[in-house]
């Protein structure tokens, strides 16, 4: 930080914000597949991962689930190692000379 200063990370809001962006972020791309074509061929790439996601309003639907949770899960492990990795920070502004 400018001053100097650790903050440790909220991890469920950090969380759950992620995942409502990648949950947000693969229902789009879901329903944009389903009503405009676009984004299929990684649609069916995706769906290797997040089973039951295809270019369909329910599986869009299906889709945002899976990657809400699949980014909730990672960015909670994120937060939790920041956290532990800022117990080492000095929590003090270095002099200036």
């Amino acid at each position: 930080m400018m001053d100097g200063h650790c903050s440790k990370l909220g991890v469920f809001s950090f969380a759950f914000a992620v995942g409502l962006a990648s949950g947000l972020g693969t229902l789009f791309l879901g329903l944009m597949g389903h009503f405009y074509g676009w984004g299929v061929e990684v649609i069916k790439l995706m769906s290797s991962v997040y089973k039951g996601f295809e270019a369909t309003v329910h599986g869009g639907i299906i889709g945002g689930f899976w990657a809400f949770l699949d980014g909730f899960i990672w960015a909670l492990i994120v937060a939790i190692i920041y956290n532990l990795c800022i117990r080492c920070c000095p929590h003090k502004s270095p002099t200036v000379k």
